[in-house]
């Protein structure tokens, strides 16, 4: 008969060896996170909105003479636009790069974000 294992006693506990590592183990994990991060994310419908928003307003500052109805312009060049909205749903983005166009001066700018 198999005796009955009694209570574990500290200085009957097993030595577990210890699992080498690289010496850049604990380094590799934030870099990594930063490198997935690089990547992107597929861009939402409201990310989209934001980009092409921001290339409207732009557009319509950069004309030679203000339009008499502003806000028609804008609708006619968003119109336009709709195609690049369309475009942009789901396509890799990054934080930088909606930065990059939130801050742009101009439409050459957003155009070099977006790249």
């Amino acid at each position: 008969m198999l005796a009955r294992p009694g209570p574990t006693r500290p200085w009957q506990t097993p030595i577990r060896p210890s699992i080498p590592r690289a010496p850049g183990a604990r380094l590799a994990a934030p870099v990594f996170a930063a490198l997935l991060a690089a990547c992107g994310h597929p861009a939402t419908e409201a990310e989209c909105r934001l980009m092409v928003d921001r290339n409207v307003e732009l557009q319509v500052a950069g004309m030679l003479t203000p339009p008499p109805d502003l806000e028609k312009e804008k609708q006619r060049v968003r119109a336009e636009m709709d195609g690049v909205l369309k475009g942009c749903v789901g396509r890799r983005i990054t934080d930088r790069m909606l930065r990059c166009v939130q801050g742009a001066k101009s439409v050459k700018e957003i155009d070099q974000c977006t790249r």
